[in-house]
């Protein structure tokens, strides 16, 4: 919505004008009721023609303001008007038209002519244009001309006296009422503009903040909806990946990210990341917390809210990013990440928005407590409770797969080797069973050191380990057996702890092992085949490596 506007910048006595479009559309009505003028005039001469009247100079002088009327319509109204040349056109509408209905006066009888009820019009739209000062002006102009009239076209004085002291005080009180009533309009519209504007305002303003509930409230739908997800699924990333994307559409961050801390307590590991920055430090996986603004939510377990983080002290020098809001995720009151939002511009944060990242960073902790309890209760369904390694069950189901594994990709052969500790019954009768824990416990550990981390070892049962050895042929896995035997009968133990411990009694353990597709065709072939080789180790004395 445009203001109103004074068109008389930088000129003394140029008329107040109003609003832009309003002398534009008064012009239009002007020249309208100027045709209209012209029609009566014609209309009044041919039906009642009065005596002395000059209908040849009358006509002339319609079809001079025929034309200028028509001229007028191609003058591009707005040009002048952003030119600030408007007010001329309103001073040549006004001198023509007094000019002209003069002639019409002047033609038509002089003060007999009733065609002076005309000047009426002039000095209402003289009001319109212009302040009242140049309203009477005007109308003073207008006296005077027919002053001059009266004294051109009558030959007594005492004829002229009456009708000027009859005629000319009716066209100031028209030019007196007509500038008030004009004033009063020109103030209600001003007052009706801002209004309007304020209204324009408001509802632009009721828009946006529609907007922005509309899509708060999508972001509290989908996070409800992700609460329920929490409780339904168990995979981690998933929920993550729900919480950064529900995250970047409430907040529109460039760069959303989850960071965990590691096992030492140096570093943040980038868990879950969307949106990216080519460079600093959040485009890295692992974040040293010395170095990242993320640190210091880590060891004071508080948010943080960074505006511009080009003035951040130590943390403002190779970033691309310039504003930042970290929150903590915790535990127990502990810290074990952060989640962060990352924009390229500077911006502020308003409390809605650190009150909806703080709720669903609680959801991102949520989720990753539920995924970590899952993974413990998943790891006891699966792992020996004394060694640490995996159960019965677990070795069942990985062999089976493996086998699977080998049949599609053909690799060089699936080993199995069965590993029975020797006289282990002698062994706890004479030690006891604690001291019998304890050499499981660091046969368990001995096994996960000399194997490889493609290999799965289990507790079979009692004082038999089992090793899954995909890709191990069976020459190889004589090898293997070899490895793990020297190690257990040489080092599962140190003098020291021999002599501390009081053991004089000798660990070793015997080996059978079989390989799959050469020995067996099936699972429960492959473990036969396996406890047969250790049966053969056994009969041949033990403490040895024997393949089917």
């Amino acid at each position: 919505m445009q203001q109103y506007q004074v068109c008389s910048a930088n000129r003394q006595g140029v008329p107040n004008i109003m609003h832009l479009n309003f002398p534009q559309r008064m012009l239009k009505i002007a020249n309208k009721t100027r045709w209209l003028i012209m029609l009566l005039v014609i209309l009044m001469i041919e039906i009642s023609p009065q005596e002395g009247m000059a209908r040849t100079q009358i006509y002339s002088l319609l079809i001079l303001a025929g034309i200028y009327n028509i001229a007028v319509r191609f003058i591009p109204w707005q040009k002048q008007w952003q030119d600030g040349k408007g007010y001329r056109i309103c001073y040549a509408e006004s001198t023509l038209d007094i000019v002209f209905i003069s002639g019409i006066v002047y033609l038509t009888g002089g003060l007999k002519s009733d065609f002076f009820l005309l000047y009426f019009i002039v000095i209402i739209f003289a009001a319109i244009y212009y302040n009242p000062v140049r309203c009477f002006f005007v109308t003073i102009c207008i006296s005077l001309l027919y002053i001059l009239i009266g004294i051109l076209t009558s030959s007594t004085y005492s004829l002229m006296l009456p009708v000027f002291l009859g005629r000319l005080p009716i066209l100031f009180v028209i030019a007196g009422f007509s500038s008030y009533l004009t004033k009063e309009i020109k103030a209600q519209s001003e007052e009706l503009t801002l209004e309007k504007e304020k209204l324009q305002s408001l509802v632009a303003t009721m828009k946006v903040n529609l907007k922005e509930i509309e899509e708060k409230s999508k972001a509290l739908y989908e996070l409800y909806h992700l609460s329920l997800k929490i409780g339904s699924t168990l995979g981690l990333e998933e929920q993550l990946n729900i919480i950064i994307d529900v995250t970047r559409g409430f907040l529109k961050a460039d760069m959303t990210t989850i960071s965990l801390v590691d096992e030492k307590g140096v570093e943040l590991k980038v868990c879950v990341s969307k949106g990216e920055f080519s460079g600093g430090i959040l485009a890295r996986d692992r974040i040293k917390i010395e170095e990242s603004p993320l640190g210091s939510v880590v060891k004071t377990g508080t948010p943080l809210v960074i505006e511009d983080l080009h003035k951040a002290g130590k943390y403002s020098s190779g970033q691309e990013m310039s504003s930042l809001i970290a929150i903590p995720l915790k535990i127990e009151n502990n810290t074990i990440g952060v989640f962060s939002c990352a924009y390229a511009q500077t911006r502020k944060f308003d409390e809605d928005e650190l009150n909806f990242l703080e709720l669903i960073s609680s959801r991102a902790v949520l989720a990753i407590n539920n995924a970590k309890l899952h993974e413990e209760i998943r790891k006891l369904a699966i792992t020996d409770g004394l060694t640490g390694l995996y159960n019965y069950r677990y070795f069942q189901e990985n062999l089976r797969n493996e086998i699977e594994r080998c049949k599609r990709l053909r690799y060089g052969g699936l080993s199995l080797l069965f590993i029975d500790i020797d006289h282990f019954k002698q062994f706890n009768d004479m030690y006891g069973h604690q001291k019998g824990d304890m050499v499981l416990e660091r046969i368990g550990m001995s096994l996960n050191i000399h194997t490889r981390k493609t290999d799965v070892v289990a507790r079979y049962g009692g004082e038999e380990f089992v090793v899954i050895a995909p890709g191990t042929p069976k020459e190889n896995s004589l090898l293997l057996g070899e490895r793990i035997r020297n190690a257990i009968s040489e080092k599962l133990f140190s003098q020291e702890e021999k002599t501390h411990l009081g053991i004089t009694f000798p660990i070793t353990v015997s080996i059978g092992t079989a390989t799959f597709p050469m020995d067996a065709s099936n699972q429960e072939e492959l473990i036969k085949c396996s406890d047969n080789a250790l049966y053969k180790a056994k009969d041949a004395g033990r403490d040895r490596v024997v393949g089917y």
